[in-house]
């Protein structure tokens, strides 16, 4: 067996370890609050009411004046074709209980 293909298998190894780690550092970047997971969801699926809801959410928590746009924005997409019964009343539950308990209802 020759030199090269002893060393072949660790070479490997390295470079699959070497875009692991750099996938889990990009991975961690999002994973940092509620607000930035929940922001990188609303980017990722922006037609979907949940991730918008709970990205609105985060927003108010953070006092972010955007919040409420964010919510209204959501509360539009529970009136979709696509979205079913269950999560869009889940989704207007948890605008409405959010607004009331901010006193924005």
């Amino acid at each position: 067996m020759m030199r090269w293909e002893r060393r072949l298998p660790v070479v490997v190894a390295l470079i699959v370890l070497g875009c692991a780690a750099a996938r889990t550092h990009q991975a961690l970047t999002v994973w940092q609050s509620d607000l930035t997971v929940w922001r990188h969801a609303a980017h990722v699926a922006p037609f979907k009411p949940r991730p918008a809801t709970n990205y609105g959410v985060a927003l108010l928590m953070a006092r972010d004046p955007l919040a409420v746009w964010q919510l209204r924005r959501a509360w539009g997409l529970t009136h979709g074709s696509q979205v079913p019964d269950y999560d869009r009343a889940l989704t207007q539950r948890t605008i409405r209980r959010t607004l009331i308990a901010n006193g924005l209802w």
